[in-house]
């Protein structure tokens, strides 16, 4: 378990148990406290889909640029290709990350319903009743507690998953992987890699991966760029800019596109709650974004 701190924000992550780290990405516990009582604001990077535990405090949220709106207690997150807007005052969330293969296993709805949206747990049956933790999450006073509370439900959700839904797995994982390696940069290299063919490929990434394969491979090249540049913050532009771009201008559209602003505009910004995450999660896990978490080869 990593902890960092930055002033307002501190924030913990622990992987979960080795045989979930096919379907979640992490546990974290990420806490906030304006010291004058003024508004907290940060952007949060496009993500694999989450669910989100308000434990203590008001958060406010929305697909940026949309209005800030209340977020309820139990928020069952899509995956996302924009921005998340974020403020507060005083908050304590417990959260883990949803892998594709989880969101199949754990949530087992269309990921395109939700992609880009966040909604009350409480309104949607999904696997795990989500909403039933409730009470035990908010209770635990440590991030080893709540990890063991998801651990203990999460664990024995998939081992009564049917075995309709395992019989995707390889092929989930396959696109997940395949996503996540930038020497494919077409839909066409990644199907002809899972011998699938075009409409079998975009109606897969829609279910499972909430997008089609064309935005999501866009998606990732920009997540990779994104994370040199945090970890490179004084490198120059042809040093980070990933390989599938083919220029900064190339990059540019898509820093638009996903966060609906220039790359000079969102490096002005102040970060007081994505960067303290991020560090925390680059100590935890080696890398500071959860959109480019490994699809895992343990069962």
């Amino acid at each position: 378990m990593v902890q960092a701190t930055g002033g307002i924000t501190s924030a913990q992550f622990v992987a979960p148990h080795a045989d979930l780290r096919r379907y979640v990405t992490t546990y974290y516990i990420a806490e906030v406290n304006s010291p004058d009582g003024s508004l907290v604001e940060d952007l949060l990077p496009p993500e694999w889909g989450s669910v989100r535990y308000l434990c203590s405090g008001e958060v406010h949220g929305s697909v940026h640029p949309e209005p800030l709106k209340p977020v309820t207690p139990i928020t069952l997150v899509g995956h996302g290709s924009r921005a998340t807007r974020i403020g507060c005052v005083s908050m304590r969330i417990a959260s883990f990350g949803l892998l594709p293969l989880g969101w199949h296993h754990l949530v087992g709805l269309p990921a395109s319903r939700f992609a880009d949206q966040s909604v009350d747990a409480h309104s949607v049956k999904t696997r795990v009743d989500f909403a039933a933790l409730f009470p035990a999450v908010a209770a635990a006073q440590t991030l080893d507690e709540v990890a063991a509370i998801f651990d203990d439900v999460l664990l024995r959700s998939l081992m009564q998953t049917p075995l309709s839904v395992k019989s995707e797995d390889d092929i989930i994982h396959g696109l997940h992987t395949a996503l996540l390696d930038s020497d494919f940069a077409s839909v066409t290299e990644i199907a002809e890699r899972l011998d699938m063919n075009g409409m079998q490929l975009e109606r897969l990434s829609k279910r499972v991966f909430g997008f089609p394969p064309k935005l999501l491979i866009r998606r990732q090249r920009f997540l990779r760029t994104l994370a040199l540049l945090m970890r490179q913050p004084a490198a120059k532009w042809g040093e980070i800019l990933d390989p599938q771009y083919y220029d900064q201008a190339h990059f540019n559209r898509d820093f638009q596109r996903f966060f609906g602003m220039s790359p000079k505009q969102y490096l002005a910004l102040e970060k007081p709650i994505s960067l303290v995450a991020a560090m925390a999660r680059m100590n935890a896990l080696g890398d500071p974004l959860q959109g480019l978490h490994a699809a895992s080869d343990e069962a």
